[in-house]
């Protein structure tokens, strides 16, 4: 999980980490932006994204009311660049919901 906890901060490096309820959370334009869980053999990035705007043609999106998840079973899920650019297409949608 710190892998992926250091991928998160080096692809958006105005990131702020915080924890909460015992999980590390992403705050990103002054707003919760994603979370990573842990579970038995893999670990999860739920992305906060109420309109289920995140899209991949590689990774299987899992969108629910308000988070849409990324299931990370492998460490070469997690070092591709299409989980780089899934992390940075949330950030750019972020940054526009949020605009001041």
């Amino acid at each position: 999980m710190a892998e992926a906890h250091e991928l998160i901060i080096n692809l958006v490096p105005q990131i702020l980490p915080v924890f909460k309820w015992d999980t590390p959370f992403f705050d990103y334009c002054g707003s919760y932006f994603c979370y990573l869980n842990k579970y038995k053999d893999h670990i999860y990035l739920s992305f906060i994204d109420p309109k289920g705007q995140l899209f991949s043609e590689v990774l299987e999106i899992v969108h629910l009311k308000t988070v849409s998840k990324i299931y990370i079973t492998d460490v070469d899920l997690l070092r591709s660049d299409a989980l780089a650019e899934l992390i940075i297409q949330a950030a750019v949608i972020q940054e526009a919901t949020h605009k001041k």
